[in-house]
């Protein structure tokens, strides 16, 4: 059999829900049959969905039970009839990426049961997960992004978030990932709030401790939000090979494959069919008063220092920000998404030199005499794609409307992925006779070969803003000094000339090999303890050619050896399952409720 496929047992007589039925009903189910007939039809339509995964993974993938009364209010406006609004804010794995058809994605399994399951015709399900974003990305539009009407948020940055969550404690991505969910939980609804860790090992390794949901997760549990970890879920099926990694996720090692998917919404559905049944059973008038007096309760404060959320926030993304901008001479305006699903618009320009203006609306974040500015300096952000290859670096610089210090900063990533990130104008003074923020955006001259820049947004926000110090060292300064006291393309120079613009800070990446002494391989600028190639190369390919051949050749010598064995076994069902993979793949990964994996091979 491919994958093992349980069914949950049925739920003993004790914990049979025979009581506060009308109470829960109300006048949905009034006259419609025996109330005691009417639960019991909910609780087999509640556990009529197959899952895949056990009653051990449901058990151990609830990384926080945290306060489920949110969630139980939730089930109970679900359970009463009455219509929801879903929403999902997330990465390019909420997106749908990694199945070739998008309704194979966790996210509409999700939301296909929930409508299967409590039927109605004005539910509102919607997918705003963007890829390549971390929470501190989405955090500034979040309240642009989900309606204030919404029951039910669903959080997953968890992978995203990785690439900077090693920061330490009180850092940039934690900050913005707090104000994230204390504005989700403090829409004018109190929705019902929960995290889930997506878990990627072929990316970020396969030892327990290697997933950085361990430093994510504090938050979530500050807040006291449930919350889902895939890992804890699958970590022993996968390391056993019970369910080997390969059948899990893509090749491209960072997103989950069909089947992947398939595991992922079903321990969201099955911990939401067991948040459903406690519902079903404490279901009476005083028991929802509580919940509803308990949602509305204050949030503590914030866990990391004056880290309060705040609504001075706007953001125009894709056609929105299309809309704000001029002088974009050689630029271009284009997609770069995967499929019509997950678009990735953006302008795009690998010429150095090459600008364009952003005209930033700064309606109501103009100070105004005698009124009180909100409590933190007023930030721009401009959206950019850091990447692995080709990227480059971007110069901000404040035109018209506004006054504030040029910023250059790298695009560089320090992983091998590409992700959008907002590249801060930092205490920005606006003028008190104009409506608008000019904003020129830059490629500087760097003389490199990789010169691409792709800007995607705009935000501006008084949210207490800070610059990652995979951004910004402490020895800056001192660099830009070095740099403009050495030649052009000179020893210190760093980057082939000075910067972009005078008196420009200057941002960089440990992993740009500009910013390396090619004697000792060290960091040239800050953090001098860490060799750059352990930042930029953390998965070099060749080091593996060797291993692989090897290993091939030991598979094949015991296959030839002794046919009977149970490694020879081994390697021809691995054999059988891969012929004609591109033909099968669908049918392998992806086969619907009607039966176990296993039969989808036929």
């Amino acid at each position: 059999m491919f994958a093992a496929e349980f069914k949950r047992e049925p739920v003993p007589q004790e914990y049979n829900f025979l009581h506060h039925v009308h109470s829960l009903f109300g006048k949905t189910f009034e006259n419609e049959g025996h109330p005691q007939a009417r639960r019991a039809a909910m609780q087999e339509k509640l556990l009529a969905y197959r899952l895949l995964v056990s009653e051990q993974m449901l058990a151990q993938g609830l990384s926080n039970v945290g306060d489920s009364r949110r969630m139980e209010r939730f089930f109970g406006k679900l359970l009463r009839g009455e219509p929801v609004t879903m929403v999902t804010l997330g990465g390019s794995i909420s997106a749908g990426q990694g199945v070739t058809v998008s309704s194979d994605a966790y996210i509409p399994r999700i939301y296909e049961w929930v409508s299967s399951v409590f039927p109605h015709k004005n539910h509102r399900f919607l997918n705003r997960a963007l890829p390549g974003t971390t929470s501190s990305y989405v955090s500034p539009c979040a309240l642009q992004m989900v309606p204030p009407e919404a029951d039910f948020v669903m959080l997953e940055f968890t992978f995203n978030d990785a690439e900077r969550a090693s920061e330490g404690r009180d850092d940039p991505t934690r900050r913005g990932f707090e104000r994230l969910i204390r504005k989700m939980l403090n829409l004018p609804n109190r929705p019902a709030v929960m995290y889930f860790h997506v878990w990627t090992p072929r990316r970020l390794g396969f030892k327990f401790y290697d997933s950085p949901e361990n430093l994510i997760e504090m938050v979530p549990e500050y807040y006291g939000l449930p919350s889902i970890s895939m890992r804890n879920a699958l970590y022993h099926v996968v390391a056993n090979f019970t369910v080997p990694a390969d059948w899990l996720w893509r090749s491209d090692i960072n997103h989950a494959n069909c089947l992947g998917h398939r595991y992922m919404a079903d321990l969201i559905i099955g911990y939401f069919q067991n948040i459903a049944l406690h519902a079903l059973d404490h279901p009476s008038d005083g028991v929802a008063l509580q919940h509803e007096s308990a949602v509305r309760e204050a949030l503590p404060e914030p866990m990391f220092k004056d880290n309060w959320e705040t609504h001075a926030s706007h953001c125009r993304v894709d056609a929105n920000f299309k809309a704000l901008v001029g002088q974009a001479q050689d630029w271009r305006w284009v997609n770069e998404g995967k499929s019509p699903e997950r678009p990735k618009w953006g302008y795009v320009t690998e010429k150095e030199g090459d600008s364009l203006t952003v005209r930033v609306p700064t309606e109501g974040f103009t100070p105004v005499e005698g009124e009180p500015i909100d409590h933190a300096p007023l930030t721009i952000g401009v959206s950019c794609l850091m990447s692995y290859e080709h990227t480059g670096a971007v110069l901000l610089e404040c035109e018209e409307g506004c006054v504030c210090k040029p910023r250059e900063y790298s695009l560089r990533h320090w992983n091998h992925v590409s992700l959008v990130y907002w590249k801060p104008l930092l205490e920005v003074s606006l003028s008190n006779d104009t409506d608008h923020c000019t904003v020129r955006v830059s490629n500087p001259v760097r003389n490199s070969s990789d010169s691409k820049l792709k800007v995607s947004g705009v935000m501006i926000t008084r949210e207490d803003f800070m610059v990652s110090i995979f951004d910004y060292n402490k020895d800056a300064e001192e660099a830009e000094r070095a740099e403009k006291a050495a030649p052009a393309g000179g020893p210190g120079s760093g980057v082939g000339g000075p910067p972009g613009s005078p008196g420009a800070t200057v941002y960089r990446n440990l992993s740009d090999g500009r910013g390396c002494d090619g004697a000792s391989g060290r960091s040239a600028v800050g953090r001098g303890s860490f060799r750059c190639e352990e930042w930029g190369n953390r998965f070099p390919g060749w080091q593996w050619v060797v291993p692989a051949w090897l290993i091939a050749a030991v598979l094949a010598a015991a296959l030839v050896w002794d046919k009977q064995t149970w490694l020879g076994g081994l390697i021809r069902q691995c054999s059988r399952l891969n012929l004609n993979w591109p033909h099968a793949r669908r049918r392998l990964l992806c086969c619907g409720e009607g039966g176990a994996v296993g039969k989808c091979e036929a």
